[in-house]
């Protein structure tokens, strides 16, 4: 990813205090978050809110999109998949039902568009792989 130049990593600080990271990958057709994480000791704190709306704000034309495990009783994380879909819910993302499978995990896909479609989610993973001119 950051051959092509696509790739963008970010490390979020608080004075001088870590908080958290996040990985994402930057398109015309959208900002696709790989990965956010928030430090452990900094959780409930309203950073994983800010992270998300620093990145809506430095990509306001484009859609944010991400994939969060799709909630299954029967899965040892159950609460943790609600909890996560509902705080990416509190901070402006819809569930799309567009769904991908990763290592044998489902995933649906959240997007800060509300119409995004599996058309949209097409073109956006055919531009992540074009290089830019």
């Amino acid at each position: 990813m950051a051959v092509l130049n696509i790739f963008d990593g970010l490390a979020y600080y608080d004075g001088e205090q870590f908080c958290g990271f996040l990985y994402s990958i930057v398109r015309e057709k959208g900002v696709w978050l790989m990965y956010l994480a928030v430090d452990d000791n900094m959780r409930s704190k309203g950073y994983g809110s800010r992270i998300l709306a620093y990145v809506k704000k430095k990509y306001p034309d484009r859609p944010v999109i991400l994939e969060v495990e799709e909630p299954d009783d029967s899965a040892e994380n159950a609460e943790q998949r609600r909890r996560r879909i509902a705080f990416y819910k509190r901070n402006g993302f819809y569930e799309t039902k567009q769904y991908i499978k990763i290592r044998s995990v489902r995933y649906e896909i959240m997007s800060t568009e509300e119409g995004f479609t599996a058309e949209d989610f097409r073109d956006l993973r055919k531009e992540m792989f074009r290089r830019k001119s």
